[in-house]
């Protein structure tokens, strides 16, 4: 509980030296989204009425529940999209450490030839099982059912 506490005031210092949240009828909302970084800031545990933050709250936790942990390797692990929630989405792992933070970061191939992936916010690495991966281990993730 003191590590939520601790994440919502962080949460809540991002949010004041920044602009408030778009509302939920702006035209932001719907902008593409790019793949290689979709950070969502957690907002304020108790958002004042009217800001917005009452909405981010909903929409993050409506999105991180789209993910499910996956093991992709002995003490390898990383969140993928549920088999409901995937749609045309390419396979992806999301960073574990990220999402406890309150971001979603698609981990990313750090080496190119080797198994080796890598946060882009966070910089923690993972190596995946050959089974994980696409090609029986050369290519990036599969998605795991």
């Amino acid at each position: 509980m003191a590590r939520n506490d601790a994440l919502r005031e962080r949460a809540e210092t991002a949010l004041a030296n920044s602009s408030a949240p778009p509302p939920p009828n702006s035209s932001r909302v719907n902008a593409p989204v790019r793949q290689d970084s979709l950070a969502t800031s957690l907002p304020p545990r108790n958002p004042a009425p009217g800001s917005g933050a009452l909405w981010l709250l909903e929409r993050w936790e409506t999105e991180k529940q789209k993910y499910e942990l996956k093991a992709l390797g002995p003490n390898v692990f990383a969140y993928m999209l549920r088999q409901d929630a995937r749609g045309s989405a390419p396979p992806h792992w999301v960073c574990v450490r990220c999402l406890h933070d309150g971001h979603l970061e698609i981990i990313e191939l750090a080496r190119h030839g080797a198994r080796k992936y890598e946060c882009p916010r966070c910089k923690a690495t993972i190596e995946p099982s050959p089974a994980a991966c696409a090609d029986a281990g050369r290519g990036g993730p599969k998605w795991l059912d």
